[in-house]
């Protein structure tokens, strides 16, 4: 049976609540869908207005703090809780915020080293490829269709088999805490985080053509797969197979948006 997340993908639990998927090859890469009763901007303002409300609905994370700021990237420093003798994880995160032009929300997360976050005692850093969450409008009015991405290594020795169960046993419980807390909080009319500050100043050309050439190539993928996504909702409207077209490229146009945004936060 075709996963409903696309080719690649190995379908490893569904409930009423959420489906999730592991990418086939990883070990640690997992894929969840899933549905909230609120808007897209209701879901982003709640996971970005404050990050130390992820210790809310994650119950792993023991501290979230953010070290730099500014409108649509931050460094984040989480450090987690674990059970004796596991020694706790933390991790340094460059996070970023990107509003497309359907209305959806990509908030994504991948691991950097910088100095204002050190490796500290106590502490084994993990290493975060890409995680967050692609927030579209849903079917029904005021609904978002969730797609949460969490490819996350926790280094040390912890054996494979033990970081699934935990992911597949934690990411649904934490997610169904978050969709309740979504639930409850004021309706957000808009979402302002990620806009572009017209007073900002332009980021000089650095001249490295190659570099900016991935970076174009990159840009025309995405924009390819948007296309792709929009073309096969209008095909398929009103069609079971709706929904597995849009977990088929979803996570694709994800990961392709993060490579490319990440790359130019880097090098500024």
């Amino acid at each position: 049976m075709e996963d409903p997340h696309g080719a690649g993908w190995s379908e490893v639990l569904k409930n009423d609540f959420i489906r999730m998927s592991k990418k086939d090859g990883t070990e640690n890469c997992f894929v969840g869908t899933f549905t909230i009763e609120a808007s897209p901007a209701t879901v982003a303002t709640v996971l970005t207005a404050n990050p130390s409300r992820q210790t809310e609905f994650d119950k792993v994370v023991e501290s979230v703090s953010c070290v730099i700021e500014n409108p649509t990237y931050r460094l984040i420093h989480v450090k987690t809780k674990a059970p004796w003798p596991v020694t706790p994880r933390d991790l340094c995160l460059l996070a970023f915020v990107k509003k497309l032009d359907d209305g959806s929300i990509l908030l994504l997360q991948r691991s950097v080293e910088h100095s204002s976050v050190p490796e500290q005692g106590g502490f084994v850093r993990a290493v975060a490829s890409i995680q967050g969450y692609l927030l579209k409008p849903g079917k029904a009015p005021g609904t978002t269709d969730v797609v949460n991405i969490y490819d996350v290594d926790p280094t040390g020795s912890l054996p494979t088999s033990v970081v699934e169960m935990v992911t597949l046993k934690g990411l649904p419980k934490s997610m169904q805490k978050l969709a309740k807390l979504v639930k409850g909080e004021p309706v957000a009319e808009k979402f302002t985080l990620g806009d572009v500050d017209p007073n900002a100043p332009e980021v000089e050309d650095d001249d490295d053509d190659e570099e900016m050439s991935a970076e174009e190539e990159l840009l025309v993928e995405v924009q390819a797969l948007k296309k792709k996504i929009e073309s096969l909702e209008k095909s398929v409207a009103g069609d079971s197979k709706l929904e597995k077209a849009v977990h088929k490229a979803a996570p694709y146009l994800v990961v392709a948006t993060a490579a490319m945004a990440l790359a130019a936060m880097l090098r500024r």
